[in-house]
């Protein structure tokens, strides 16, 4: 069966990449021919300038060396992870709006199209597009919503909710990402989803291996989506007490403050690293994934957006210990680097996640 994806657009994240990546993979294991819905690339919006101007400044009172005017967006520095997308993924032409999604999917013959992963739903930046709305002429093509994530525990759709939710209703199969996503669906939208694995956990680390670029990287990783620069102090202290250094993984909100003087590494390279390393410190949702699918003692810290994704991610493998907030003591921290994850226990706990989330898809496009 051809099955259209239509998740978010394709930018500097390499979690959102590879969570689409994977979902293509898995339909392609699963006998589809899966294809993306492109939307029109990511563009930094000049509006953000200010916010950006207002963090470089606190970061400079703070005493670092800091450009205060820099641009916000640099395509030289994503160049090498947007050839990933364009490699590795089917992908439509751009389809800017419902008109053009709905003609190229008559056109192409497509029976199903799935909305997600990711935070697809989320009320910042959602739309009636991530609802399938393209679809209401075609009553025929199944519409499929795989765990989606509202990424926020608080979810407030204003006056966009009853269109929101007389969508959701047309949907022939929900899952949503995290636990607390079911009572949100339920109370919205009137509907029992099931909840799935994110996509990037689906496919064998062998798979991730095999595209992987290998690097020398062994020392212990840090990857912060809310930057590096930002938790200097608590990479110094974590450096100091494992008396080894730490390799900083960029991410956007490094490319923001300019801190990195070269381009940011592809999403092979990225891939690379987190398999070499001996341990991990993030903050980020994919980060804490990765972790735990290459069995890497690791940390994750509570950013203030995020921490409601990973506390449900962790809980799926008893792994909650391990999501701590910035100002944990070091010593908490460097204990629970220093505790290698059950690897087996957690091994045999994906496999039957795994199971019940590819059931879902297999039963969803029957």
């Amino acid at each position: 069966m051809k099955v259209g994806i239509f998740t978010l657009p394709f930018h500097s994240n390499y979690g959102g990449i590879l969570q689409a990546w994977a979902l293509q993979e898995t339909l392609r294991r699963l006998g589809h021919e899966p294809i993306f819905l492109r939307q029109p690339g990511f563009q930094a919006p000049w509006l953000l300038q200010p916010f950006a101007i207002m963090r470089r400044t606190m970061l400079r009172i703070q005493g670092r060396s800091v450009p205060l005017f820099a641009r916000i967006h640099d395509a030289r520095l994503e160049q090498r992870i947007a050839s990933f997308p364009l490699l590795h993924l089917s992908q439509s032409p751009v389809l800017p709006d419902a008109e053009r999604r709905e003609r190229f999917v008559r056109e192409m013959g497509i029976r199903a199209v799935i909305a997600g992963s990711d935070q697809i739903w989320r009320p910042q930046h959602t739309s009636a597009a991530y609802f399938l709305d393209f679809l209401d002429n075609m009553p025929d093509v199944r519409r499929i919503a795989y765990a989606v994530s509202f990424g926020t525990d608080t979810v407030d759709f204003g006056r966009n909710l009853t269109n929101y939710s007389a969508l959701a209703k047309r949907f022939n199969a929900i899952s949503v990402r995290e636990d607390g996503a079911i009572p949100v669906v339920e109370r919205l939208f009137g509907i029992s989803p099931n909840q799935t694995l994110d996509p990037t956990m689906l496919v064998p680390t062998s798979e991730y291996r095999r595209i992987a670029v290998k690097t020398n990287e062994d020392r212990i990783a840090a990857y912060f989506l809310s930057g590096a620069i930002a938790h200097a102090p608590l990479l110094e202290q974590l450096q100091n007490r494992l008396r080894t250094p730490i390799a900083v993984l960029p991410t956007a909100a490094d490319c923001i403050d300019q801190l990195l003087p070269a381009p940011m590494p592809s999403v092979e390279e990225w891939l690379g690293t987190m398999i070499q390393v001996q341990s991990l410190v993030t903050d980020s949702f994919h980060g804490t994934v990765f972790a735990i699918l290459f069995g890497k003692s690791f940390v994750s810290f509570d950013n203030g957006s995020g921490a409601g994704r990973i506390r449900s991610l962790l809980s799926l493998f008893n792994l909650n210990e391990r999501l701590l907030s910035f100002d944990a003591p070091i010593d908490s921290v460097y204990r629970l680097l220093a505790k290698p994850l059950q690897t087996e226990e957690i091994g045999n706990q994906l496999q039957l996640l795994v199971n019940s989330s590819r059931k879902f898809l297999e039963q969803a496009l029957i």
